[in-house]
């Protein structure tokens, strides 16, 4: 059982030879679409087959070199690393399903996608780290193929490294606490090791979609596709996941508390100040995986992390017409309805006390809020109605198995038959989701004029602050690129450096 995801990851990472070798043989690149669709969608289905069948809690070591050249290799078989493996063959299938992308990237798609998928089952730190640098590797080698070399700027060099900061956490953490010479494993990891975690994890998830990327001087911004950036982002997932695993509630701060609501609140009247909901998706995603954490609730982290990358993704495509614009609320707001029997339940019935409760009445309205404007914009959709692909169903009840699937192995079916006993906090995120859904854009407060003039004096302090942030770090950065042969020479140096000393280290891990 330990090698059928091994087996799933080979299906990932043939694309990448398979497109190699139509290029070689000058066949036509279309017929390799049809070969990507059935390889992927045979990973997808022998990860639901691991998912299902991965028992709750197992380490197979596959190597124990203990203090020589390389640390001990060991995959964590629980259902965590399942869930997360799962929710990576299923964005690489629904990719390309139905995104439409070239075959060259739906290639490079699935071969970084196998690489992360293995990240996913790591338990060594050390080994996590070299999957990590893999990853930056592949994803700027696929950046500087496909802009040219000229296109690393500076704000896409602070990005890696900013994301690199993660894995050396990590690494740090492990040494920390390690004793007779040999580091633990993740999930052997203290309590008090929870926090920096914590950290690398947030660092890792938030890095690959937070950071600056694209070109200076005024140039238009270049940005990797969703999948490019946010399947790596599964890694920081991992960690925030196995940081709520290992906390113990008992260790908890008033602070961790105090930030977490400010920083919701923050992030509440940013939903009020800006019409930029994808944004509010995914610092809202943030603040819920911390509130999770805060919980010592890794189910609630789990089924987080899952609603913000599926429901995200699918909230956030063009709609194209009023047909698939239906079909896409429905399919999201599955997701998202924090109801009995609905993946986000699991996540609410975590928040308890006075907390949970300010946690669950502005994640309420935050969803609400989301659902609301994506709401708009299917009443503004004039294109007539088309036929829906097969395609396009297919990929859509993927998302729905997989999500369903994770939490329903989550607790779902209990926790919802159990919905007389559960905390208050939920049923009021359900009641405030549906009166923001029903009335946000009809509340007179949001629509006057003096709001309005409190909007553009905001974005533009808050615009420059953004600007001025990134200008510090492109000097930074720029001072150290000089001693080196250019943008690419730094991060190839930094990346092989980082490489060689995980392969030297002498500790265990």
């Amino acid at each position: 059982m330990s090698l059928i995801p091994f087996l799933s990851v080979l299906f990932l990472i043939i694309n990448p030879v398979l497109l190699w070798l139509f290029k070689r043989l000058d066949q036509n690149l279309q017929k390799l679409q049809f070969w990507m669709m059935l390889t992927t969608g045979i990973a997808w289905l022998i990860s639901l087959v691991f998912f299902f069948l991965t028992p709750e809690y197992h380490l197979n070591p596959i190597w124990d070199a203990g203090e020589k050249l390389l640390p001990s290799l060991a995959f964590s078989l629980d259902w965590i690393s399942s869930s997360y493996f799962l929710v990576v063959t299923t964005l690489i299938f629904f990719s390309v399903l139905i995104e439409g992308n070239s075959s060259q990237t739906s290639a490079w798609i699935t071969g970084l996608g196998g690489v992360c998928a293995i990240g996913t089952l790591l338990d060594s730190a050390y080994t996590l780290a070299m999957v990590w640098t893999i990853v930056e590797a592949l994803a700027l080698y696929g950046f500087l193929k496909n802009q040219g070399e000229m296109a690393a700027s500076h704000r896409y060099v602070l990005g890696i490294l900013a994301r690199l900061i993660a894995p050396l956490l990590v690494i740090y953490i492990s040494l920390v606490n390690s004793s007779n010479g040999i580091a633990p494993f993740l999930t052997e990891l203290p309590p008090s090791a929870a926090p920096v975690l914590l950290a690398a994890g947030m660092i890792g998830f938030g890095g690959w979609f937070l950071t600056w990327q694209g070109s200076d001087d005024g140039q238009a911004v270049i940005r990797p596709g969703k999948y490019q950036s946010w399947i790596p982002a599964v890694l920081g997932l991992v960690l925030i996941t196995r940081a709520a695993q290992i906390f113990n509630p008992a260790e908890i701060s008033p602070a961790i508390f105090l930030s977490g609501s400010i920083l919701i609140f923050l992030v509440f009247l940013t939903s009020v100040l800006f019409d930029q909901p994808d944004r509010i998706w995914k610092v809202c995603s943030m603040v819920l995986l911390i509130g999770g954490f805060a919980f010592a609730a890794p189910e609630a982290v789990l089924i987080w992390g899952v609603i913000f990358l599926f429901p995200g993704l699918v909230f956030f495509r063009d709609f194209g017409s009023k047909r698939a614009a239906s079909l896409a609320l429905i399919v999201g707001g599955i997701g998202i309805l924090p109801l009995p029997f609905f993946p986000s339940w699991v996540g609410f019935v975590s928040l308890t006390g006075i907390p949970g409760l300010f946690f669950s009445i502005l994640t309420g309205v935050l969803l609400g809020r989301i659902f609301n404007y994506r709401i708009q914009d299917w009443r503004g959709i004039e294109i007539p109605i088309e036929q829906i692909s097969p395609l396009t169903i297919t990929g859509y009840a993927v998302v729905l198995i997989s999500q369903y699937s994770i939490s329903v192995q989550a607790g779902l079916i209990k926790k919802s038959l159990a919905f007389t006993s559960v905390p208050v906090s939920a049923w009021i995120a359900a009641l405030l989701f549906g009166l923001a859904v029903l009335f946000w854009d009809r509340i007179p407060a949001i629509n006057t004029s003096l709001l309005d003039r409190l909007k553009v004096k905001t974005r533009v302090y808050f615009d420059a602050a953004a600007n001025s942030i990134p200008r510090l770090a492109d000097g930074i950065v720029y001072l150290f690129t000089r001693l080196f042969e250019g943008d690419g020479g730094l991060i190839w140096t930094l990346l092989l450096g980082f490489l060689i000393i995980t392969l030297i280290s002498l500790r265990g891990g």
